[in-house]
């Protein structure tokens, strides 16, 4: 049969699907028939074809991830939710498997997170808003009204909780960046000695 006359037929058959019901529903009806005559055979010639063609089918995939990412995520998230107890068990063999890399994942996931938290609550340039320190490494998020030790509790004692737990909330306000040190001050005497020097310089 050539190209043409198939192309014909196909669209004579889905015309007629369309305008004739109960044509449409025998045709399923014959393939859900067929199928399950043949299930075996199909599934076979189905491995096979998958066997036989890996390559061209991984650059097919990468292409229509690539051309559409959120059709992409829809697809794989309804996967996950049907095989939810497979990707747990396969989840948990690979972390069993890898633990030198899903340590190196974890570290960067976390530097990456704590990084667009104190992003947000620096507007932008990360920076302790008592007295400027700009290194990563001495800033952390402070609670303004206090209850800090409480709500880490809360998130399992981990600070790396509390970085996710703000970004996945939409970084909620009543929040400060600052260092460690004048987050210790603030936490022992309810203020920093950067505000009275300020205060000092200020009345001079």
């Amino acid at each position: 049969m050539s190209t043409n006359a198939r192309e014909y037929q196909r669209e004579y058959q889905r015309r007629r699907r369309a305008e004739d019901p109960e044509y449409a529903e025998r045709q399923r009806q014959m393939c859900r028939d067929y199928h399950n005559k043949n299930r075996e055979a199909m599934l076979a010639k189905s491995r096979k074809y998958h066997i036989d063609h890996a390559e061209k089918r991984r650059e097919y995939a990468k292409r229509y991830a690539k051309e559409h990412p959120e059709k992409k995520k829809v697809s794989i998230a309804v996967w996950r939710k049907k095989n939810i107890v497979k990707v747990r068990e396969a989840t948990k063999e690979w972390n069993k498997n890898n633990q030198d890399k899903l340590k190196r994942y974890r570290k960067e996931a976390y530097k990456k997170t704590k990084l667009e938290v104190l992003g947000h609550y620096s507007n932008g340039v990360p920076v302790c808003s008592c007295c400027g320190e700009p290194e990563i490494v001495f800033l952390s998020i402070d609670h303004i009204n206090g209850g800090g030790t409480k709500h880490r509790k809360e998130l399992l004692g981990q600070g790396k909780n509390f970085y996710r737990w703000l970004k996945i909330n939409g970084y909620p306000s009543g929040y400060r960046v600052l260092c460690h040190n004048c987050n210790q001050a603030y936490g022992h005497y309810g203020f920093c000695p950067h505000q009275v020097k300020d205060l000092e310089a200020a009345s001079a």
